[in-house]
């Protein structure tokens, strides 16, 4: 993982400036209580380009979206932890129990004598 870097005054106003000066969870005007978020969190690989960054209220951004991080998180775990186990590939329930379909040999005549046109229009 990459190292954590700081934005610049410079970057901060131009995220600050792309939103409006409003948080992005609850959309009121931002105050002196921001923090600086990564929109895709780098446990989850995402990047520190300034792109990647938005501006939240401290208690937005403590409430709705740190905790949405760590279920995000923790649920990535498990399925790295599952397929690591080679889980998925073994089936714990019973075999699918089924007669089938009946096999048939493939078919490279007709069942029946094919008619000509001219046969059946004079009757025959």
């Amino acid at each position: 993982m990459s190292p954590r870097r700081r934005l610049t005054v410079r970057e901060k106003d131009y995220i600050l400036a792309a939103q409006n000066n409003r948080c992005t969870i609850c959309g009121d005007e931002l105050d002196d209580s921001v923090e600086w978020d990564h929109i895709r969190a780098r446990c989850m690989f995402g990047t520190e380009e300034t792109s990647n960054f938005q501006a939240l209220h401290e208690r937005c951004h403590r409430e709705v979206k740190t905790t949405a991080d760590k279920r995000a998180y923790a649920k990535a775990l498990r399925c790295e932890r599952f397929m690591k186990e080679g889980r998925h590939r073994k089936r714990k329930g019973r075999e699918i129990l089924s007669r089938g379909f009946p096999k048939r040999p493939p078919q490279n005549t007709a069942t029946r004598p094919i008619q000509k046109w001219t046969a059946w229009r004079e009757g025959a």
